[in-house]
């Protein structure tokens, strides 16, 4: 059976634990909290206790379910602590979840994430972008497993999953992107042509952000500027997010 043409991005409004996706993607900085926290609690309750193996500081863990939950790995990546897992961070998680999975060679068709950041301080439309980029950017490189059909990202309170559910509508408008079927793992520096470029800039550039639009487009750019600077910009072809 072909490969579909493109990834779905599925956000829901549920909880993590309820997803049947093939993996659960989870981080860990420096300490147990939230839904890593619970995943960990349930492993004990089971009689596993992961403790021992959770990973350091750039390294990671995948676990088997064996039941214990829908999905049937849990992977765990080791990130810096909360203070220092920023959106540079979290866009570094994102991507680096799906080069796991390739380099595993696991035949994974779905995976569960959660929102990063809203929870100790960031804000909720940044975070949410630096996850969805990072996993697009893994897609652009091929540093992802060719089996993957959706990434589903879970989301329990409402408000935040109505405002992140905007911010994909923006992105996404479908709710797809398109793969990357080629059989080379490219990076950023051998690959420029399919890099994303995000730019903020204030209400009062927007002149000096025309020009930088026209610039990068008419390099065959993919250009996204913040809604909450710059309303609109260019044409059809430009993205805009916020």
């Amino acid at each position: 059976m072909k490969d579909p043409v493109s990834i779905r991005f599925n956000l829901v409004n549920t909880d993590f634990f309820l997803s049947q996706a093939d993996v659960y993607i989870l981080k860990y900085p420096r300490g147990l909290r939230g839904v890593e926290e619970k995943a960990a609690k349930k492993f004990r309750d089971n009689g596993v206790n992961i403790l021992p193996h959770l990973p350091a500081l750039n390294e990671y863990s995948l676990f088997e379910s064996n039941g214990i939950f829908p999905a049937k790995k849990i992977l765990y990546i080791g990130v810096p602590y909360l203070h220092d897992f920023g959106y540079h961070e979290i866009h570094l998680f994102a991507k680096k979840s799906l080069l796991i999975l390739k380099s595993e060679m696991i035949d994974v068709s779905e995976i569960n994430v959660t929102i990063h950041g809203a929870n100790y301080g960031l804000n909720l439309h940044e975070a949410f972008q630096s996850e969805i980029h990072g996993f697009i950017d893994a897609i652009h490189e091929n540093a992802y497993p060719k089996s993957l059909k959706t990434i589903t990202i879970s989301e329990k309170k409402l408000s935040y999953y109505l405002e992140c559910k905007k911010i994909l509508e923006q992105l996404l408008p479908d709710g797809y992107y398109p793969r990357n079927n080629s059989d080379v793992t490219l990076s950023p520096q051998n690959n420029p042509d399919n890099r994303l470029i995000f730019i903020s800039c204030k209400s009062e550039d927007f002149k000096l952000a025309s020009l930088f639009y026209e610039y990068l487009n008419n390099m065959g750019k993919r250009v996204f500027f913040s809604e909450k600077s710059i309303p609109a910009i260019g044409n059809a072809n430009s993205y805009v997010i916020g």
